[in-house]
């Protein structure tokens, strides 16, 4: 056998391989003694075909057995002369195949990157400020107010006005047909809560209880539902009860109510529950960060499969599909792609370090992951370990969620005058039923 490695980029190699003429001849003599002894033609006794007609009859299928059989047996070994580690299964071109003849063809191998680690150790993160200030309490004891308050239903003759809780029937129609989603039966809408179309909400406004409003609503020209973009649609909604929300005082007893001893010991347990998740907010964002800088300093090319299949792992998490909106697509391969990067790099780190997830910190990942789906421990355990792929993907995102805390131990921090981020990681898209 002779090979020949081409480099295409620093993640995809060709290997152009030559297999030698006797074994071509080799496997075709195999091939057609098993055909000879199976084949049945008028004329000739069982097994005593002609291999000149067998040839000739059955050329094309004799044909794809060699190469099935020879391009695999010899991709395999010419991978591991060139001493190579593909990620996924090479692609085959160029086949030349003759009968009197060595057999060529092409193996088009994804590898991944070769990693120089430079610095990381001792990065320098950003601290956002996290301080909690006495109007961060109050407001959001008046969060926990709002949550405890109830609907208090108005008198008939009310007339609808902002804040307002509003019990609805309607129908949305475009040219006599029901629109998708257009449809709803006793919906909630809080008025000046921006739940429903400003035509909508601003018809509905000085209405009263038993009240029938027609209103008439211009579809947006982007609108997925292509048969009715731009196109105006006829609504009608009943209005059948018109409700207040009623608030607690924000008192003594208010703070019993919700298990606590005064409203003081309640105050304190809002601010140390504040700090915990500004907390752990600033520590995603440093982390955040941390990945980041790797990236930078590492500027590495990734292999196009790894990217596809992250793609294609945040594509399900959204319910999408790559036919979806491209330019979403667009940003989500982004996305995966530097996803990719960050594994890779933190993967080279775990290597060079020799860092390991131990029994404890396995069995720890796994109570997690039953508790946050709900499923009893000793239940979900049995399933993560018989199942190789999941067990694998757990200890992967355990080993990498270790090496992350070993390099962010290491880091530096400086103040930086920001807003506190409310979230951190990706955006997420979810989708629905339309309403009005």
């Amino acid at each position: 056998m002779k090979i020949q490695v081409e480099e295409i980029s620093s993640v995809k190699k060709s290997i152009r391989v030559e297999v030698p003429q006797d074994a071509v001849s080799h496997e075709l003599h195999h091939t057609l003694e098993h055909l000879q002894k199976d084949v049945r033609l008028p004329g000739f006794r069982p097994g005593k075909v002609p291999r000149a007609i067998l040839m000739k009859k059955y050329d094309e299928a004799l044909q794809e057995e060699i190469l099935q059989k020879l391009i695999p047996e010899y991709c395999h070994k010419a991978i591991a002369e060139a001493k190579l580690s593909p990620i996924d299964v090479p692609a085959i071109a160029d086949i030349d195949f003759k009968k009197d003849a060595p057999l060529f063809f092409t193996a088009i191998i994804d590898i991944l990157p070769e990693i120089k680690l430079t610095n990381y150790t001792g990065l320098t993160l950003s601290k956002i400020d996290i301080s909690i200030t006495p109007e961060d309490v109050e407001k959001e004891l008046a969060v926990l107010q709002n949550q405890q308050g109830y609907l208090d239903a108005l008198p008939d003759d009310h007339e609808i006005a902002a804040s307002d809780y509003v019990i609805i029937d309607y129908i949305g129609e475009v040219a006599g047909k029901t629109i998708s989603g257009g449809k709803k039966k006793d919906f909630p809408v809080e008025i000046g809560a921006n739940q429903i179309r400003p035509e909508i909400e601003a018809a509905l406004m000085g209405k009263k209880s038993g009240d029938v409003v027609l209103v008439d609503v211009t579809m947006p020209v982007d609108d997925p539902e292509k048969e009715i973009a731009g196109k105006t649609a006829q609504f009608k909604i009943d209005v059948k009860e018109i409700k207040v929300k009623r608030l607690p005082d924000l008192d003594e007893e208010f703070a019993k109510d919700l298990g606590l001893a005064s409203l003081s010991e309640l105050r304190e347990k809002v601010e140390g529950s504040m700090v915990s998740e500004r907390t752990k907010i600033q520590e995603q964002y440093q982390k955040n960060q941390l990945v980041n800088k790797l990236i930078e300093a590492h500027p590495i090319e990734v292999p196009l499969p790894m990217v596809e299949r992250e793609l294609r792992f945040l594509l399900q998490q959204r319910k999408m599909t790559p036919e979806s909106e491209p330019a979403l697509v667009q940003d989500l391969s982004a996305v995966a792609e530097h996803r990719v990067k960050g594994s890779l790099i933190l993967a080279a780190i775990t290597k060079k370090e020799r860092i390991a997830v131990s029994d404890a910190e396995m069995e720890e990942a796994i109570r997690q992951t039953t508790k946050n789906v709900g499923v009893p421990f000793e239940k979900g355990k049995r399933e993560i370990l018989k199942n190789p792929d999941a067990e694998r993907g757990l200890r992967g995102k355990t080993l990498e969620s270790k090496t992350i805390d070993w390099v962010y131990a290491t880091a530096q921090f400086e103040q930086i005058t920001v807003g506190t981020p409310t979230t951190v990681g990706t955006s997420s898209t979810t989708e629905g039923g339309r309403s009005c």
